[in-house]
Formats: structure tokens, C-alpha cells, sequence
């Protein structure tokens, strides 16, 4: 299948899902994974989801295929070498998410962006 052909009718490219993926990778470890690995205040914010993957498809527009995938390298890369996936201060890490937007659970905030690792 090639990069810029959709996966099926209405759907994205192979390009587009991997700019996703990349750009995602690189938000949980830029605003969330690497504050907290260095005792800072996590700066992740409420996002418009729908808007988040166009701007994701939209950059991808504007790099190749190498590009992307170097960089889609290198963020999950860093995303893994932190350790902390799997050493999370969960009482820092609740207490941040609290922080950041009240009530959410630690649960409620990571499940969902680990299922890319999954």
C-alpha cells in the first residue's frame, strides 16, 4: 500500500495516520511524560481533539515520508527511554491531573494515550 493512497474509502493515508501518531507522541512527551520525569508542573492543556488530528495530517502535508518517519522515531523513542511508563509517580502524576483540570483521575488521563503503546 503506498503512503499517499487512503486505507480504504474516506480514510486516511498510511502518511497521515503516522503524522498523527508522531505529532500525539510528541504532545504527551513534551506537555505531560517529560515535566513530570523532570519535577515540573505538567503543561497539557484541553484540546480540541478533531482540530489537534487536522493540524496532525496538515504537517504532514509539509515533510516526507523519511521525515516523518525519523521523527516519529524519535519521539516515541523518547516517549520509551523516559522509564517512566513504567515508573510513574501515580500520587505526583494524580496530583498534577488534578491540578491541571480538577477531578480527573489518573485513569481517566492515561489509558486512553497508552493504547498507543499497546
Amino acid at each position: 500500500m503506498e503512503w499517499q493512497t487512503p486505507i480504504d474509502g474516506g480514510k486516511w493515508t498510511i502518511h497521515d495516520i503516522v503524522s498523527h501518531i508522531m505529532l500525539w507522541d510528541k504532545y504527551f512527551y513534551e506537555e505531560a511524560i517529560y515535566p513530570i520525569a523532570n519535577d515540573k508542573q505538567m503543561t497539557v492543556s484541553h484540546l480540541d481533539f478533531d482540530a489537534f488530528n487536522k493540524e496532525a495530517i496538515e504537517y504532514g502535508k509539509t515533510i516526507t515520508k523519511d521525515e516523518l518517519i525519523q521523527l516519529t522515531t524519535h519521539y516515541r523513542n523518547l516517549l520509551l527511554e523516559s522509564g517512566l511508563m513504567r515508573e510513574l509517580n501515580v500520587d505526583r502524576v494524580a496530583a498534577d491531573i488534578e491540578s491541571w483540570c480538577c477531578k480527573r483521575t489518573v485513569t481517566s488521563f492515561f489509558v486512553p494515550k497508552l493504547q498507543y503503546f499497546l
